[in-house]
């Protein structure tokens, strides 16, 4: 079981000021979806009011906040999770989601995680999508996954799948079949095949009618 893990969140007191909790609320991506919500263009203003449909438990919190990761991990133990997809905008950094900061967050992040001491939780990644992103940045993205983390105990991999581990890649039918096919097949000209970057690669598609089916 793999659940995903957003960890654009922060307050004042570990961020220096809201994160993501504040953001604008966002038009839908259909005209007429967006018409049904007059609240579009509205700027939440935590602690109270917080750009979520649901309000935590404790509160708005930062995913760089100890005790919050540790309350995390417990939670997620407890439920039967194996592993989180920590969500990541490559090392760009800014991604395209309001106050996205994932990628100076994920050492902190990490760090936080490691030291809640998980029983059995493992790490996965959710890689998000950014301006200008390629096939060719996706690589870098990957190499710098496994190189920078590919040794940490905490990193989930696929026994059933020759120790592999799992890269989850938000959009990924935004890039045609045939870029696709550079990084994953074994004679593909950026191919991870056979290397030490190797990795089990989830994409997504929306409809089977809405995208190419074949494209990862």
């Amino acid at each position: 079981v793999h659940a995903f893990y957003y960890i654009w969140y922060g307050t004042p007191e570990f961020n220096g000021d809201w994160v993501h909790w504040n953001h604008v609320a966002m038009p839908h991506w259909q005209e007429h979806v967006t018409r049904q919500y007059p609240q579009v263009g509205y700027q939440y203003k935590p602690p109270e009011d917080i750009g979520s449909p649901f309000y935590p438990a404790h509160g708005p919190y930062s995913n760089l906040d100890p005790v919050v990761v540790e309350r995390h991990v417990r939670s997620l133990e407890e439920a039967g999770v194996d592993a989180i997809a920590v969500s990541w905008h490559g090392t760009f950094g800014g991604g395209s989601g309001e106050g996205a900061r994932t990628h100076s967050f994920l050492p902190k992040f990490l760090d936080a995680f490691a030291a809640a001491r998980p029983q059995n939780l493992k790490v996965t990644f959710h890689l998000e999508p950014y301006e200008n992103r390629t096939v060719e940045t996706i690589a870098d993205d990957i190499a710098f996954l496994i190189d920078t983390y590919g040794s940490e105990s905490w990193l989930f991999r696929d026994k059933s799948r020759g120790n592999l581990p799992w890269l989850y890649v938000f959009d990924s039918y935004h890039l045609p079949a045939g870029d696709w096919t550079k990084l994953l097949k074994p004679d593909g000209k950026l191919t991870i095949r056979g290397t030490s970057r190797d990795a089990v690669v989830v994409g997504l598609l929306l409809a089977p009618n809405g995208a190419d089916s074949t494209h990862l």
